[in-house]
């Protein structure tokens, strides 16, 4: 299932000030404006070519991904030269159902069902914020938030919520990297538990720091791979269409 694999222009935060120098930008200010970039539309859709690379094999596939912030994420997986239907998958915060075409299987759960699928202990909001280019997880506190301040960039520590199931073995902890620039785009974050690790960095358009228009996951395990998504068209606020049905005869994978 390892094929299923699947990232609005945002306001720049008010409370910060991009004619200083990264000097001077304040711990507080900065902590209300990680919440400041995140964009207001409320569904998405995008759609292109992406790629999935282990160092012993690479395979491309075309894709189309739609989402309802905060309810629904939908992905259709096509061949990327004749466009044939492959997988597709409804994922929602609580559950999932996938199925592919090339073994004609299917599966459906809770969030197990993302994890086997992108071997990350994702759940529904981390997939969000991965494809949406937003921190996973912003913290309540600014005791919880470090900053340190680079030529053009910021740099984040920010400590996790106890029991976020992306760690299992270490303290939950995320590194962000901001870009400081108008929209203060968030060009990588990152996560490690134990020796299992993921990057995920973004890349933006000169006319919008908002949505990327391309997202890189990078995991380490047992072994290490990425995905890389080039979006060639985003739209939001679009109006939803999210046909899901298993075709017949599938066999249901446990």
């Amino acid at each position: 299932m390892l094929g299923l694999l699947f990232g609005l222009t945002a306001c720049g935060p008010k409370e910060l000030s991009f004619e200083e120098s990264t000097e001077d930008v304040d711990l507080s200010a900065f902590h209300k404006a990680m919440s400041g970039t995140l964009d207001s539309a409320i569904t998405f859709e995008m759609s292109g070519k992406a790629n999935f690379d282990d160092g012993e094999s690479s395979i491309s596939f075309g894709y189309t991904i739609r989402m309802m912030r905060d309810s629904v994420i939908w992905m259709d997986i096509t061949d990327p030269f004749v466009g044939m239907k492959v997988a597709r998958a409804l994922i929602y915060p609580d559950s999932a159902v996938m199925y592919n075409r090339f073994e004609s299987t299917w599966m459906a759960g809770g969030t197990e069902v993302i994890q086997r699928a992108f071997q990350v202990h994702l759940n529904f909001n981390h997939l969000q914020s991965v494809l949406l280019g937003e921190p996973i997880y912003i913290p309540l506190e600014e005791d919880d938030l470090s900053i340190d301040r680079l030529p053009g960039q910021i740099h984040a520590m920010v400590a996790g919520l106890p029991g976020d199931e992306l760690f299992r073995y270490t303290t939950p902890a995320y590194r962000y990297q901001y870009g400081y620039t108008e929209g203060l785009p968030l060009i990588q974050q990152s996560f490690a538990d134990s020796l299992d690790k993921a990057t995920i960095d973004y890349i933006y358009s000169e006319t919008d720091t908002g949505l990327p228009i391309e997202v890189t996951l990078n995991v380490t395990k047992d072994r290490t791979f990425n995905i890389t998504f080039e979006h060639n068209d985003v739209r939001r606020d679009v109006d939803l269409h999210i046909p899901f049905s298993i075709p017949s005869g599938y066999e249901r994978l446990q």
